[in-house]
């Protein structure tokens, strides 16, 4: 549900001029040298925000240690694609924020977006 509502959000920015445009699920990257744990990441969507600058967006309502790793290991691996974490909101406790918080530390991704405060801006638009 998440990725739908964001789909709408990133054609309304290309709509009005905000991105060039946008893929969902394009690419797969795998990881070398993994024995555990997962072995491939498939981003959401793939932003172009200008010519020749993209960033791949992951949406995620929940944030469990599978994805931490995902981004943990395109941070080692793939330091060039650069990952921003749209959230369906922003973990203030527990297990999730804690990884949110690493991740963070790490700059495993560019930036953490906070969907509900976007939907609520855009609300009637898309």
């Amino acid at each position: 549900k998440l990725e739908a509502k964001w789909a709408k959000y990133l054609r309304f920015l290309q709509e009005n001029g905000h991105i060039l445009s946008w893929q969902y699920e394009s690419h797969r990257f795998l990881f070398e040298g993994v024995t555990r744990g997962p072995y491939s990441y498939l981003p959401d969507f793939l932003v172009f925000e200008k010519v020749d600058e993209a960033v791949w967006q992951e949406c995620k309502g929940e944030l469990d240690s599978q994805s931490a790793s995902k981004f943990q290991r395109m941070a080692e691996q793939y330091p060039q694609d650069e990952i921003e974490l749209v959230m369906q909101r922003i973990p203030k406790k527990g297990n999730a924020a804690n990884r949110l918080d690493r991740i963070q530390r790490k700059q495993w991704v560019r930036r953490v977006i906070d969907a509900s405060k976007i939907f609520r801006q855009v609300k009637g638009l898309i």
